[in-house]
């Protein structure tokens, strides 16, 4: 399991306030998302193109 943190979504760009709204469409809970991350599974299965980019970010991390 590799966890995705609000820092890969820096990494790429994303603001927060888009991220915010990501977490509420696909009921996510934005908060405990930026304190302790969230499973990189979770996003890509979102289908989301935004999610299945900071998930392959943090699997890419982890696999340096």
């Amino acid at each position: 399991m590799v966890k995705t943190k609000i820092q890969h979504a820096r990494q790429l760009g994303y603001c927060l306030s888009g991220v915010r709204q990501f977490c509420k469409k696909h009921g996510l809970d934005f908060a405990d998302f930026a304190r302790n991350g969230i499973d990189s599974d979770i996003l890509k299965q979102t289908k989301d193109a935004m999610a299945i980019e900071m998930a392959k970010l943090a699997e890419s991390e982890v696999g340096e």
